[in-house]
């Protein structure tokens, strides 16, 4: 702050004197304080400004500090009072116009560098864009070196080092945009024009990276050429025949692999790893076609009364064995009017064809299942509520227990036994077995009994929908 002992009061001062004097240091204290506001505390304050912005705002900044010493002059009523206060306002103006001044010159010097950083970043990333154009790639590096030579300028740095290092990161981010995309050609060939601009950092890095991209190369094109037996779309589907065929050609495929490369234990690592992916992309393939083709089989099993077989779209895609297991299923449909002996199936095929054969056959019990029936008054852990939403709605079978019947509803959601070795789905199971033991009993003799409800495609036990 500048020295204000201009405005102090004299020694032997007159009324006159002392009241100029007083209202001088009042008008100088209004303009430190306003001073203040502008520089430090104002919401847009100048001194809050950085880079850009501050560079924009100090013309500004120092008009409105020059406007705000001419309207604290212009308060002063008489002549003593704008000699004491204009020689304190000149020198505030002084020091103020050094401190602005000095601030943008740092943060000129802060935005200069954070734009040559900018541009060092946009021609990183352009040399990724334009990867398979070496010429165009070693014309960035050539430009971020003059961008990180300013840099470095602005900061106090080394711009020797820093321009090595930005030269090194335009040449490995356009090595690793190539490889990224598969394009390990494209990869080698930077490489070695950019073995002298990369650091020994960097150099190491993308090597690394080339070796195993052209690894993969060389396991890709080799797993391509082993032979694998795909099901043909166009005839019937014998899915495990299919599937058995395709264990086989990947134990053959696995094992020739290891013979090829004997002597390179990483290549043929890196060979199993296509060959696994390859022949386990082949398995689900037709274990997908196959649960397709069941669930169109069995939408069209389950409509009520269905004697009729599958539209030929689907027909002629079951193999012989899964068309006679669904004409077996047709025969039972007909009824106890359709005779057997008349049927062109053969009985003891026709009988040994399971219900569920099919995801939802339309099994009808002879003798409906009687079901146990709700405990009135439980609520929260006492009744098990929490149980899994699919559990809800379904009601174990007198006599049964909640073990038994938690266990056919998990068979039911996860397949049979495959939830046994699934910690969550464990958590489930217990939860089932609590809320069917807790939550139902057996009915009273006197109470009627609901039935089962066995639709198609529905768990033993659940209730009936209306």
């Amino acid at each position: 702050m500048a020295d204000d002992s201009n405005v102090a009061l004299d020694a032997a001062p007159t009324a006159s004197d002392l009241a100029d004097a007083t209202q001088a240091e009042a008008l100088n204290n209004d303009f430190i304080k306003r001073q203040q506001q502008l520089l430090y505390t104002d919401p847009d304050a100048f001194y809050g400004k950085q880079g850009e912005d501050a560079l924009a705002a100090t013309p500004g900044i120092l008009d409105r500090l020059q406007r705000l010493r001419q309207e604290i002059f212009d308060a002063a009523l008489t002549p003593g009072i704008r000699q004491r206060l204009g020689s304190a306002l000149d020198s505030h103006m002084v020091f103020t116009r050094e401190s602005v001044l000095r601030h943008t010159r740092r943060e000129a010097l802060a935005y200069r560098a954070a734009t040559a950083r900018n541009r060092v970043d946009l021609l990183t990333k352009q040399a990724g864009l334009d990867y398979n154009d070496p010429d165009s790639v070693a014309l960035y590096a050539d430009m971020a070196d003059g961008a990180a030579r300013v840099h470095a300028r602005a900061t106090d740095g080394d711009p020797d080092a820093t321009a090595q290092a930005a030269i090194s990161s335009i040449w490995r981010n356009a090595i690793e945009s190539a490889l990224a995309r598969d394009d390990a050609g494209a990869a080698g060939t930077l490489h070695q024009q950019a073995t002298d601009a990369l650091s020994p950092a960097d150099n190491a890095i993308v090597a690394n990276q080339i070796a195993a991209a052209q690894k993969h190369l060389t396991g890709q094109t080799y797993t391509s050429g082993l032979p694998l037996p795909v099901p043909n779309p166009a005839e019937p589907l014998d899915a495990e025949r299919a599937l058995a065929a395709i264990d086989a050609a990947h134990q053959a495929a696995t094992s020739r692999n290891a013979a090829d490369f004997v002597d390179d234990p990483n290549q043929q690592a890196t060979n199993k790893h296509f060959i696994d992916v390859r022949f386990g992309t082949a398995k689900r393939a037709v274990v997908r076609r196959k649960a397709d083709l069941d669930a169109k089989v069995a939408d069209w099993l389950a409509q009520p009364g269905q004697t009729e077989r599958p539209p030929l779209a689907v027909w002629t895609q079951l193999s012989p064995n899964d068309q006679r297991a669904v004409d077996a299923v047709l025969v039972r449909n007909a009824g106890p009017s359709f005779s057997v002996a008349e049927s062109p199936l053969d009985d003891q095929f026709a009988q040994s064809i399971p219900p569920s054969f099919f995801a939802r056959p339309p099994v009808i019990p002879e003798v409906p299942r009687q079901l146990k029936v709700p405990v009135p008054g439980l609520s929260g852990k006492e009744g098990a509520t929490d149980t899994p939403s699919f559990g809800k709605g379904i009601r174990p079978f007198v006599g049964e227990k909640g073990e038994a019947a938690a266990e056919r509803v998990m068979d039911k959601q996860w397949g049979e036994g495959r939830w046994r070795s699934d910690p969550d789905r464990m958590k489930e199971f217990r939860k089932l077995q609590k809320y069917y033991d807790r939550h139902f009993q057996d009915p009273s003799p006197r109470k009627s009994l609901p039935p089962s409800y066995d639709e198609p495609g529905d768990i033993p036990g659940g209730e009936r929908i209306a």
